[in-house]
């Protein structure tokens, strides 16, 4: 009796660990559903929120595209779109929708902004070269092509060239008849007759001082005589006096001899003021008397001589040379005073100083005869009838000159005229066509950027309809899995119900099987629990 109790204890402590064993493993079995179904959750959203986001960034990017494209490109590229993603693109563009702003706002704020700009780079109240254009189009200066430009500024200079070397030929035509003119009739002389070639040395001068003097020292002449005797000479001019010394056969002493004239002169020329008026004559030979009584010691070694050089009328001629200085300052104010009476007063004096018979230094002068005289002062006249047809011819020369000069400046302003007209006509044309060639290129510019955008456009569009499609699967597919989850976990709770009702079974079982084992012996009893031990496995066989 005690052994079967044993056996059949042992037996339901196994059934018992067997039982405990099957309901671990569908714990287990449900434990290790329920992860899965978390995990396979979890992985069904996060695709979900990815499609969204590619979803968001293909919206913003036909967003910025269709705020780039124009007004009727951007209306016609919307309603190409599917019904869908056209809703769907419209409901993103409302939600991103910029804040409004009122004209009176923007007007304000743009001129504060130029305001800020212009206080910052300091040129308040200034206005750019930029802002000058944009306000007044016309300041645009047309620019030619290189080619024309370069051709055109050739041409024009050479023209430029032509004109000026034309008229700087003309004018330099009239100098030169106004100079042969001035040098015949002897208005190239200086009127006071003063030729010191200590004060007066052009190159022409200087060539005829050395031609004559010969000497190399200016004021010095050099005189070589047939018996090959070389002498020197030194002389002055003082306003129309000409002072002469003696002849020496050094050119040193010549020399100091010249020094001390010009010593003379200078003080005679401090004494007056040079013109040859009745008050400039008297200070004229009272600074001369003074000069010469100051100096009388050193000019008596010089044995002075002194000839009036003077010119009128167109006629430069010297007088014979005297050695009293009275006498020369004499001739000089009577001869100035004639030139002023006119060519009558200065013929009649002159005929008188020709008549006279003075001496110089070293022999008598030339006798003149009255008809020698009256044929030398005749001159006069035939000079002064020679430079009044020389004026007027000369006057005549050079108003046809100007009148031929004027013409041409006509007929060049004419043609420069026509020139740039033509030239403003040129511009206008090329103008026009670089505006044309301009337009064309700016369409067609404007025609590529829009089919750029219109091909962008369409990739951003599919590649959007391919993330509405992604999404719309993810969503299908997250709805399957939440279906399979549910069924997963209703067969779950159907298992743990069938598992709950085969332990309660089992329980009942084993409680009856005990109850009835009492009255059984130990082979009955040994059968009852191999019978239930197979029906237990039978069982969970049947489960798994």
């Amino acid at each position: 009796m005690t052994t079967t109790t044993t056996t059949a204890t042992t037996t339901a402590a196994k059934s018992e660990e067997a039982q405990g064993q099957g309901c671990g493993s569908d714990a287990e079995k449900q434990a290790s559903t329920q992860p899965s179904s978390t995990h396979s959750t979890t992985t069904a959203t996060t695709p979900t929120t990815t499609s969204t986001h590619g979803v968001s960034a293909c919206m913003a990017r036909l967003r910025a595209l269709a705020v780039q494209m124009p007004r009727t490109q951007r209306e016609a590229s919307l309603q190409a779109l599917l019904p869908r993603l056209r809703a769907r693109h419209l409901e993103f563009m409302q939600g991103h929708r910029k804040p409004e702003v009122s004209p009176g706002k923007v007007q304000h704020g743009g001129a504060e902004h130029e305001h800020s700009r212009r206080s910052m780079f300091g040129t308040e109240g200034a206005e750019t070269p930029q802002e000058r254009l944009l306000g007044d189009p016309m300041v645009l200066a047309p620019v030619s092509p290189r080619s024309d430009s370069s051709s055109w500024s050739a041409s024009d200079e050479s023209d430029i060239d032509e004109v000026l070397a034309l008229e700087n030929e003309e004018c330099s035509m009239l100098l030169a008849i106004e100079n042969a003119a001035d040098v015949d009739m002897g208005l190239d002389e200086d009127d006071s007759g003063e030729s010191d070639p200590d004060c007066k040395l052009p190159t022409a001068a200087t060539r005829a001082s050395k031609k004559q003097s010969g000497s190399g020292f200016r004021g010095v002449f050099r005189k070589a005589k047939a018996s090959g005797l070389i002498t020197y000479k030194a002389a002055v001019s003082v306003s129309h006096v000409s002072v002469k010394t003696c002849s020496t056969v050094s050119v040193e002493e010549s020399v100091d001899f010249h020094i001390i004239l010009v010593q003379l002169r200078e003080c005679v020329e401090q004494g007056f003021d040079g013109g040859d008026s009745v008050e400039g004559t008297l200070a004229f030979e009272h600074s001369f008397r003074a000069a010469y009584r100051e100096r009388q010691e050193e000019l008596s070694k010089m044995s002075l001589s002194f000839c009036v050089v003077f010119s009128a009328f167109g006629v430069r001629f010297q007088t014979p040379t005297i050695t009293s200085l009275e006498e020369a300052l004499e001739m000089r104010a009577r001869m100035l005073t004639a030139r002023e009476q006119g060519v009558s007063a200065l013929q009649a004096y002159l005929i008188e100083v020709l008549m006279a018979g003075r001496t110089n230094v070293h022999r008598r002068s030339k006798s003149w005869t009255l008809a020698e005289a009256q044929d030398f002062v005749g001159r006069f006249d035939a000079r002064s009838k020679a430079m009044r047809l020389k004026r007027e011819a000369l006057q005549r020369m050079k108003e046809a000159l100007e009148e031929r000069l004027q013409q041409r400046r006509t007929q060049k302003g004419l043609r420069a005229a026509r020139k740039l007209e033509r030239r403003q006509l040129r511009l206008e044309e090329r103008l026009q066509q670089r505006d044309t060639q301009r337009a064309l290129k700016d369409a067609r510019k404007l025609e590529r950027r829009q089919q750029r955008l219109q091909q962008r456009w369409q990739r951003v569009v599919e590649h959007a309809q391919r993330a509405l499609q992604q999404e719309q699967k993810l969503s299908t597919s997250s709805q399957q899995q939440a279906a399979a989850a549910a069924a997963a976990a209703a067969r779950a709770k159907v298992r743990e119900e069938a598992q709950a009702r085969r332990v309660a079974e089992h329980s009942r079982r084993k409680l009856r099987s005990w109850t009835s084992m009492k009255n059984l012996t130990f082979e009955e009893q040994q059968a009852a629990a191999e019978a239930a031990a197979a029906a237990d496995a039978a069982s969970r066989n049947t489960s798994t």
